[in-house]
């Protein structure tokens, strides 16, 4: 007996997380009516599914997770564990159907590439080939994948899946660099947690794409500022890649400024000299500036090439989807 009351001091955090674990789901539950989305309704969940038996499964799983804490594997090797785990959690949701819409359009988009070549897809992408109010570089890719690997929906899985998972690793490697190796491990841990991402992963949509090209170009951006070199121009393709690839990733992407201003700050210069030589605040300026330089000029090309494209895409995004999104409620 005094054994086991030594074991719940020694383990408290362990009680107070499966208790929230299991508090959070009850809540869920309970409150399930109150998710109105009209797509995927947490209201759902429990419309053929016995409420009582999912709750018998998470105890199993609580202790899982826990016999998986006491092992060390991750704190070796966390951004291998991390991409693992992703992956093999992510394939599960492989038998998803595609339930959106904007799937075919992608998919439709794609297959232009596929049939007639890259030369085609970017001369007639917004006369031919019917954009709407998508952008070229993730619909190129899945091309690419329809042309060299074959028209299945398993290698534009297997595709975003990867995406997916290096998005984990580079949210760690991010957090690892500002914040220290926990936070970033807990930074990347917590992204599993997101039921959502889950259930986008499989689909062939651009987000979770975007997701991966903006983290890669936050990553990028910051490696660029500390060490400059090489990192300038990956930054600067990064960036490219990221502003091409969905028009909302264009206000995100304004997060590196902030992180631009922030490594200006005597406070930031000092953190940085854990990791690297701290630099003198021009330095920064320099890199900083080469790497706008560089990307805004990449852009710039793409963007007087199919100027009139982007141009009435931006007015329909104004005049229809942002109207649209006022009237929005869930």
């Amino acid at each position: 007996m005094g054994n086991i009351l030594k074991w719940f001091k020694k383990n408290d955090y362990v009680l107070i997380f499966s208790l929230l674990a299991l508090l959070v789901y009850i809540v869920l539950f309970v409150s399930r009516s109150l998710d109105d989305n009209r797509l995927t309704s947490w209201h759902w969940a429990f419309t053929d599914t016995n409420a009582a038996r999912v709750s018998f499964i998470l105890m199993p799983g609580l202790i899982s997770a826990y016999i998986f804490s006491r092992v060390k594997l991750i704190e070796r090797y966390p951004a291998v564990c991390l991409f693992v785990a992703s992956y093999l959690i992510a394939a599960l949701f492989w038998r998803e159907p595609e339930v959106i819409m904007d799937a075919s359009r992608y998919f439709t988009q794609a297959k232009h590439l596929e049939i007639y070549g890259i030369g085609y897809f970017f001369r007639e992408w917004g006369r031919d080939i019917m954009a709407w109010t998508d952008m070229q570089l993730v619909p190129f890719l899945y091309g690419l994948i329809f042309k060299f690997f074959g028209e299945a929906r398993l290698y534009i899985q297997i595709f975003t899946t990867f995406l997916f998972s290096m998005t984990v690793v580079l949210t760690y490697m991010i957090g690892k660099i500002l914040w220290g190796e926990d936070t970033g491990l807990y930074g990347g841990m917590l992204l599993l947690g997101i039921p959502y991402l889950f259930v986008q992963v499989p689909l062939m949509l651009v987000d979770v794409p975007t997701m991966f090209f903006l983290t890669l170009a936050i990553f990028t951006f910051i490696m660029a500022l500390k060490r400059g070199g090489l990192w300038i121009l990956f930054s600067s393709l990064a960036v490219f890649l990221a502003f091409y690839s969905k028009y909302s990733a264009w206000m995100m992407l304004s997060v590196l400024g902030v992180v631009f201003v922030v490594y200006l700050l005597p406070q930031s210069r000092q953190l940085s000299a854990v990791s690297c030589q701290p630099q003198k605040p021009r330095t920064y300026v320099y890199r900083g500036y080469v790497t706008f330089l560089i990307a805004a000029v990449l852009i710039g090309i793409v963007f007087l090439w199919k100027h009139e494209v982007f141009l009435e895409q931006i007015r329909l995004l104004m005049a229809y989807q942002n109207q649209g999104l006022k009237r929005w409620g869930e």
